[in-house]
């Protein structure tokens, strides 16, 4: 139990900075209130599971609702959100090889061609619900 604790610890202190500026710098209030989302937690709610993509805000939608929802929904939808990014950065990979030179001019096919690891940022979303899902805390 120790060793989950601290690796929830490290987690969050890893990536409370990114909460921070996403959620509450005023930009960030100002254009949830563009998009018709009076008040802060409309926002807050609103813009943290539609930072999932379709597939993960609507079982995150589901979860805020149910806590069985947020059990079962939740761990799938990520596992799908994770196939998804590594399938992007296969498609990613071979869009590389595609190009003129393939990958034996791959520092130029990289920086001019498909993002390689932009995918993995789709990937890292849904490994932090599988995360959450193997450490939550109810029982």
């Amino acid at each position: 139990m120790a060793d989950a604790a601290h690796t929830a610890r490290a987690t969050w202190t890893l990536f409370e900075p990114i909460h921070a500026v996403t959620y509450f710098a005023p930009e960030a209030r100002g254009a949830f209130e563009e998009a018709g989302l009076r008040g802060f937690w409309r926002g807050y709610f609103a813009g943290r599971a539609g930072a999932l993509g379709p597939v993960g805000a609507a079982a995150g939608i589901a979860g805020f609702f149910s806590q069985r929802m947020a059990k079962t929904a939740l761990p799938l939808a990520s596992a799908t959100i994770v196939a998804n990014g590594l399938q992007g950065v296969f498609l990613q990979a071979r869009g590389i090889s595609q190009k003129p030179g393939g990958w034996s001019n791959a520092r130029y096919n990289m920086e001019m061609g498909p993002p390689l690891l932009a995918p993995l940022l789709v990937t890292m979303v849904g490994g932090m619900g599988l995360l959450a899902a193997i450490l939550r805390r109810e029982k």
